[in-house]
């Protein structure tokens, strides 16, 4: 029963906060936030092209996952080195067709992560090109290069902006949200939050740069890593934004026009 309700309550929130998307149409476009454990997987999903916003976590949603993009182009963008955002990702390139990646992760990856990823082909440039009118990287000042501590990925992390409206920062912490979120200059309404809720990230200063946000999705599991973390949820809620998490709504799917 409290499945069917948390369901039920899942598609309220999107329909009354998206009511001009049409269920019923066929060619749809959609944001999918797939239920992994703690990691990310999250797909931008339209009639021709599957882009994947990293593939990790602890359970693959491999069946679901062909079945949504077995027939189309699939590409995908890395934040970071972390294995709960690269894990999956020789998996699905033995799965689905049209496999290439579109970018390195931010960070130094350790010799066995480059290793694992080394036979994943990466985008031509048409395919870049059709990707960069769909998201864009918001490029901010740090020096991957001085930092040789490779434990420390997440400060990283690259910081996506999908379809002008969706923000994906991978695990990007405060100390670095403080660096780029001027650079946004996008009205926001949905946020999948960084570091699966962390405490440390989704910060006061971030939110007030996103005076259109209206939901909040975390890929993550409170039950054995405690996210999203009480904070984050009470900073959302004082700007009334709703958080849906997919340890209790699993795959999440909201419509994009």
């Amino acid at each position: 029963m409290k499945q069917y309700k948390t369901k039920y309550l899942a598609t309220f929130i999107l329909v009354f906060l998206f009511p001009i998307y049409n269920f019923s149409q066929d060619k749809k476009t959609e944001l999918i936030i797939w239920y992994v454990g703690q990691g990310q997987m999250v797909t931008y999903s339209d009639i021709k092209t599957c882009i994947h916003f990293d593939m990790g976590g602890e359970f693959f949603p491999i069946k679901k996952l062909v079945k949504e993009c077995g027939q189309k182009e699939n590409k995908v963008f890395f934040s970071h080195w972390d294995w709960d955002h690269i894990n999956f990702t020789k998996r699905a390139w033995k799965r689905l067709p049209f496999f290439c990646r579109l970018n390195t992760p931010g960070g130094k990856g350790t010799e066995k992560k480059q290793n694992f990823l080394s036979l994943i082909p990466f985008c031509k440039k048409a395919s870049l090109q059709a990707s960069k009118k769909l998201f864009r990287e918001v490029v901010f000042p740090i020096d991957q290069n001085k930092d040789k501590n490779t434990t420390d990925a997440n400060k990283y992390s690259r910081v996506v902006i999908l379809k002008n409206k969706v923000l994906i920062p991978g695990d990007s912490p405060g100390s670095s949200e403080k660096l780029w979120f001027k650079k946004i200059k996008a009205p926001i309404t949905i946020l999948v939050v960084s570091h699966h809720g962390s405490r440390y990230s989704t910060t006061p200063q971030l939110l007030r740069q996103l005076p259109y946000l209206k939901l909040a999705v975390a890929s993550a599991r409170k039950k054995r890593y405690g996210h999203p973390h009480p904070l984050v949820k009470k900073r959302l809620g004082r700007r009334g934004v709703s958080l849906l998490s997919t340890e209790e709504f699993n795959h999440i799917h909201i419509p994009l026009e």
